[in-house]
Parts: C-alpha cells; structure tokens; sequence
C-alpha cells in the first residue's frame, strides 16, 4: 500500500463506522468497501487504485465542489459520512497531513429545505424511587430544541419510540435489553444505532455544553436520571462536531399530564400524518390543514396534531388567537405609486412567505462552512419584520421578549451596515459594503481598482517609446507583462535605453536625473520570444502584482474576520434568535388556520368541563376536499354523553 492508501487505513480504523471521504486534491476519494457503496448508491464509476497490481484497491472519487448533492444521497440511505480535510500544504516528497474534522449523520446533516423535523434519540435504563427506569432524551440538531421524557414499562417505551421516528438511536451502552428493543424498532424504522457510555460528570459536562451553572435550571426536563439521558445524547452530538455546541436553545420535559400520548398506531389509523390509501401526506390530515408560509410554522403544526394538549385554557386561547385574526381589518400600503389594500392577515400571511427558515440558518452558520450567502439570506428574512412594523407589533403580542427584540434589532442593523445588498454572493471575497471600514476601502482600490495605473503605466511606455501598439497584458500563469510586436522591437528598446540612461519627464517638459521610480518604470528586459513579437516585465510590473496579490489576500483575510465576528455574535444570541423565531412560527400558524378556517367555514368549538361531546353537522376535513367536484358531503350529528 501507498502512504496514502495508509494513512487512509489508519483514519478509517478510528472511525469504522463511517464511510470516510478523504480529501486528494479537488476531490474526496473513498477507498475499499466504501467505494463498493459510494459506486452502487451514489451511481459514480468504481475504478482501482494500482490496477495492475495483485493488490488493486476500489477507488471512487467525488469532486469537492459538489460534494452536498452526494452527501444528500448517503444520508437519505442511513450511512454516516467522516470528512478528512488536507490540513497541511502539499510539500514534494512528504505526505500531506489529514483528519476528520466533521462527522455527518442522518441527525446532524442541515438540510435548509426541509421541513420535517429530524429526531435523533438516547436511550437509558436507570432505575429511580418512582418506578421509572427507562429514560429517553431526544432533539433536532438543526434547530436546536430537545425533550426528555421516562417510563416504567420498556413496552410504553418502544412505543412511544414509534411515535417520534427518530432517525438515530444511541443506547447507553449497558441498557440491558438493546437487542431486543433494536430488533422491534428495526421492524417499523430505519434508523442508525449506536453504544456509547454516559460522561463520568454529567452536570460538569452539561455546564460545559449549555452555560447553565445547575442542571435544575431545566426543572422536571433533568430530574430523576433525565440529566444522565440528556448529557448521554449531546456527548454523542460533541463527537460529531468540531465546533463547540452553541445552539442547545430549549430542553423540555414531554409530561402525560401536559400531552394527550398518541401511539404510532393511532397517528397511522387516524391518517394524522400520512395515508393509509397511499402512504404518503397527500390524504392525510396535516396536508389538508398546512397552508403555512414558514418551515417553522410547518414543523410546530405537525408537533400540534400528534401531540393535544390537556390544558383546556391553553387550548382557549389558541382558539380564541385564531378568531382574532378571522376577525381581521384591513390595511394599506404603497408599492411604487400603487396603494394596495388588503385584510391584516392576508398581509401577514403573504409576508411570511419570504421568511426563510431561521433555526437552520443559525445551525447552518454554527456548523457548516461561514458563508457571507447565509448572513445575507438571513438578514433578507429579518429585513421584512424590520420594513413591516406592525410584524413586530404582532410577535410582541405573542410575548416576544423585549430582550429577544433587542438583540434581533441589534443584529439586523449590523448586517445592513455590515454587508451588501446582493443576495446571491458565491464568491467569499467582496461581499463587506462599501465605506464600512477605510481599510477595506484602501484594499479594494488597490485589488480592484489597478487598471488605471495599469492604463496609465501603457500610455506612459508608448509616449516614451514613441509607438502606440504597447499593450500590458495578463495570463493567468504569468501575471502581467509587456507586449511588443517585431515591427517594432528595436525601437521600443532603442527609446527605453535612452530614457534610463538620462529620464525625461514629458508632463514637464524636463530631464528627471537619476528618479528610481522611472527606472523601476522603464527598465524593462526581455520574457519571452515569440514568433510575432517579443515579451517584457519590469520592476514596477512585478511590485504591482505583487501588491494587487498581497491586497487580494489581505482582503481576504479582513473581510471573513469580519464574518467571524458575526458567527460569535449569533452563537451567544442563539436563544434569542429561536425565541424570534419560535413567535414567528405561532404567527404563522395562527394567520394560516384563520385563513383556512374562514375560507371553509370551519366553526370554533366551546369546550366543556364535563364528559359529554355534540358535534352537529360535523364534516370531515380530508374527505371533503378530496370529493369529485360534483359531489357534495354529507353532514354528520354525533352526541356522546355519560350514558351514551
């Protein structure tokens, strides 16, 4: 085996569970069984690495720019991917050094377009003095929230493991009955499973994670061995991550008290989610009622539907926030001379539909690569709350905390004077506006801004020279030059020997003795002979390029620390970007069903304290709508009391 092919071993044996793309160059290479499953899942061609060797080794190489579209593809099948970056120049005859600086799983890949959430699920077996010895905790990485919740029966359990559908399960490595609970899981999920033991201080690892000092802070959501399930998943989520965890924004305990519990198999017969007819959303009934705008709003009403609250003044005043926008004013507005009017609600409904998905962006600029595309996409979402006050009046009356307002307004500001306006930056060089700061300013004249002295410097050489065919030219591998046809060679050179040996200034109209800076200009000497003309360089050619090189890399430089500094901004004010988020998503939901619910009539129902139920002229929602245009449904009374 080559070095290479080694040190590729060596890696892949610390992380065997990975496929492992290891990075040669513009492309990551997988080797061995990996490249057997790379070819067949991800249909890329499957060649060898000394093929005509008795040990030829299966090779598969997938070009770094387009790495995501691959990634997409082996998440999707349940692999996990490790990324081995090159983190030393190439020096001829040494080995370049590499390591795993990601680990990409099912629950950490960030997908922006996705709606769903993305569980991934520790398991523990820990008794306690109340009877429950089963403990689970579970999240969404990409947006930051998570929830415990314990059970007395592994039955009650696993079901309600079914009902979350996490994409990963970690078990603590001495839960008792793995197999036997794997084995059930793997009937009805497709999901990864892992070991890994709870860290030795849970609380010390918690403060570490969290900067929260106690874990009580978190109430019921760490009592009772919850703390050890909890620190059991996020020691877990610090081995996939180079980065310090920074969007943890919520930790809550699921209680039977708060929630009405719905089995898998209740979500499946009542086609809460998906239908029986086809297995998909089309004819269930979180597609009849999601005509949200926003991923979050997206995500909240499908949490609502399989998880009902109890609390029937909670469950009032969602209803009663929905009448308040059915029963909605009107608004105007101005757009180039136009004035548009239009319901409050409409208004917030049509608005909402350009706010990208929040929660992502933040996870996306904590955890993947800081691009200035992801700082100007986010302040383009906070820009419609900013140029629409009465937004923010709508988020305040859903207790969106002055503190949380404060700083998403202090944020805002920052990026309008932080960055330009162009959405659709792909380059990470010049996205900084101009005038933010002098330095970068002076950089971009120099990187930008040469052709004038480059044009000039060309009109200087052919006024000395007495020849108008002089051109500076640039070649991506030898950077600039001076171009001389043959008609003109000699006198080009004849000229510029004589100015050196005595300058003439002709602005002037004067001899300059002994100017350095004309010598450095008009001293030039011979590159490259070609068949139709001869080529130059000089001093002042070559300190130029140096400099534009130098400015382009010092711009460089300043302008992603400036990026830098924004990323930490956002990882301390996480929480209070999710808690902004979390208000617009109740927004959302709360305009989309009032609108829902006035285009189809739906009536607000008045919930009693005593066990009897009278529907009258009830309807249903999914078969209504899917009903062939000419036929109409047949109202149905139901009344359900003590007796019957």
């Amino acid at each position: 085996f080559t070095p290479a092919i080694i040190q590729y071993l060596d890696i892949k044996k610390k992380h065997a569970d990975c496929i492992l793309f290891f990075r040669m160059g513009d492309f990551y290479e997988t080797f061995f069984e990996d490249a057997k499953i790379c070819s067949k899942v991800l249909d890329i061609v499957l060649t060898s690495k000394n093929k005509n060797s008795e040990n030829a080794v299966p090779m598969a190489g997938i070009p770094y720019h387009s790495v995501e579209k691959y990634i997409t593809k082996l998440i999707a099948h349940g692999y996990k991917i490790a990324i081995a970056e090159q983190t030393t120049a190439p020096v001829p005859g040494k080995i370049v050094e590499r390591e795993v600086v990601n680990i990409i799983t099912p629950w950490t890949y960030i997908q922006e377009m996705k709606k769903e959430f993305t569980y991934t699920m520790a398991v523990s077996f820990l008794p306690y003095t109340n009877g429950s010895s089963y403990h689970l905790a579970w999240g969404d990485f990409s947006i930051g929230e998570y929830w415990t919740k314990s059970f007395a029966d592994i039955a009650e359990m696993q079901k309600f493991i079914l009902t979350i559908r996490p994409v990963e399960i970690i078990f603590d490595s001495h839960f008792p009955e793995k197999d036997s609970v794997t084995s059930t899981i793997h009937q009805y999920l497709k999901c990864l499973i892992s070991l890994r033991d709870i860290p030795p201080d849970p609380e010390k690892f918690l403060a570490s994670i969290t900067q929260v000092q106690q874990s009580a802070s978190y109430g019921k959501a760490l009592e009772g061995w919850r703390l050890e399930v909890m620190t059991l998943l996020l020691y877990y989520l610090t081995h996939t991550q180079t980065y310090a965890l920074s969007n943890i924004t919520k930790i809550s305990f699921h209680s039977q008290d708060t929630y009405l519990i719905l089995d898998e198999v209740t979500i499946k017969n009542l086609e809460l989610l998906s239908s029986t007819y086809e297995g998909s959303e089309k004819y269930s009934l979180f597609a009849v009622l999601d005509t949200t705008q926003t991923a979050g709003g997206s995500r909240l009403l499908r949490y609502l539907i399989t998880n009902p609250i109890k609390d029937i003044e909670q469950i009032n005043w969602r209803l009663n926030t929905i009448e308040h926008y059915i029963e909605d004013e009107y608004l105007e507005w101005i757009v180039d001379g136009t004035v548009y009017k239009e319901t409050k609600t409409k208004r917030i409904h049509q608005l909402l539909g350009h706010v990208r998905d929040i929660p992502k962006f933040v996870s996306i600029l904590l955890y993947k690569k800081l691009l200035p595309s992801t700082l100007i996409k986010l302040r383009a979402s906070l820009r419609i709350f900013f140029d629409n006050k009465f937004l923010l009046d709508e988020l305040r009356s859903l207790w969106l905390s002055t503190t949380a307002e404060w700083y998403i307004e202090h944020l805002y500001n920052h990026l309008e004077q932080l960055l330009k306006e162009d959405e659709e930056y792909t380059d990470t060089i010049d996205f900084i506006r101009d005038g933010y700061q002098s330095k970068i300013d002076e950089l971009r004249k120099i990187a930008y801004h040469s052709d004038d002295l480059l044009i000039q410097y060309q009109q200087e050489l052919a006024q000395v020279a007495w020849i108008a065919n002089v051109k500076v030219k640039f070649v991506l591998n030898q950077w600039y030059f001076l171009e001389i046809t043959n008609k003109d060679i000699e006198i080009f050179e004849t000229k510029l020997s004589k100015i050196n040996e005595q300058p003439f200034d002709y602005a002037k109209d004067k001899w300059i003795m002994n100017n350095e800076q004309w010598k450095e200009k008009f001293n030039v000497v011979r590159r490259n002979t070609l068949k139709w003309g001869q080529r130059y360089s000089s001093s002042y050619l070559e300190n130029l390029q140096v400099d534009i090189l130098q400015a382009k890399d010092d711009l460089r430089s300043l302008e992603f620390s400036l990026l830098q500094e924004t990323q930490q901004k956002i990882a301390v004010w996480t929480r209070e970007l999710n808690e902004f988020a979390e208000k617009i998503s109740w927004l959302d939901l709360f305009v989309s069903q009032a609108l829902l619910g006035k285009e189809k009539q739906f009536v607000k129902p008045i919930f009693i304290p005593w066990e009897s139920l009278t529907i009258v002229g009830g309807r249903h929602p999914v078969i209504e709508k899917y009903l062939p245009l000419d036929q109409q449904f047949i109202r149905n009374d139901l009344n359900l009391n003590e007796k019957w």
